[in-house]
């Protein structure tokens, strides 16, 4: 998907609850690195959970560039409707 959209002014925002550090960053190795793809590792998971509102992992959230939440459950990243969806907002913003 970054690949894909990287014509875009998007930002990738990858947030892990893993609570073993050197686990994480094992799985960092994994994941898409770029100047548009940030990583974060909560420290404190429940309490990061409890106060987003967030039920379970993994969760896929799509905000716009102001901050505002578009899709509280976004499709998968490798999805067809998250192509769409996204599509859509930058089609909107024109």
């Amino acid at each position: 998907l970054k690949e894909e959209l990287n014509h875009l002014p998007i930002e990738f925002i990858y947030l892990s609850v893993d609570k073993d550090h050197d686990k994480w960053l094992r799985k960092l190795k994994a994941l898409p690195s770029g100047e548009n793809v940030h990583h974060y590792r909560i420290t404190n998971p429940d309490a990061f959970m409890k106060i987003a509102q967030i039920p379970s992992i993994p969760r896929y959230v799509l905000v716009d560039r102001m901050g505002k939440s578009i899709s509280y459950e976004a499709p998968r990243p490798g999805s067809l409707e998250i192509r769409a969806l996204i599509s859509q907002q930058f089609e909107t913003k024109r």
